[in-house]
């Protein structure tokens, strides 16, 4: 696949060792991906969320705090980072 739209990205490099690391990663798997179908980003990534149609959201590990909302073009083998989003914490906690 390629990759357009890495520009998004740089709100990221600020987050610490284990997010540059998970991004390096995830960058590498997008690039050497053959994705075809829906199907196929689910299968290698299965905790992707579908947000419909070819819009795909990648939560950022290790501490989910952002995610990345991507447009598949699976006849032109391409992935368009649409934008980086902060997610919302899933779990409230109380503070004593």
């Amino acid at each position: 696949m390629r990759l357009l739209g890495r520009c998004q990205l740089n709100s990221l490099k600020k987050q610490g060792k284990q997010a540059d690391t998970w991004l390096s990663v995830w960058q590498a798997e997008v690039l050497g991906a053959h994705w075809f179908e829906r199907r196929d980003v689910v299968e290698q990534f299965p905790s992707v969320s579908e947000l419909g149609g070819d819009l795909f959201q990648f939560s950022v590990e290790p501490a989910e705090t952002y995610a990345i909302n991507v447009f598949v073009g699976f006849q032109r083998q391409i992935v368009l980072i649409k934008k980086v989003v902060r997610i919302e914490s899933r779990a409230k906690t109380k503070g004593y």
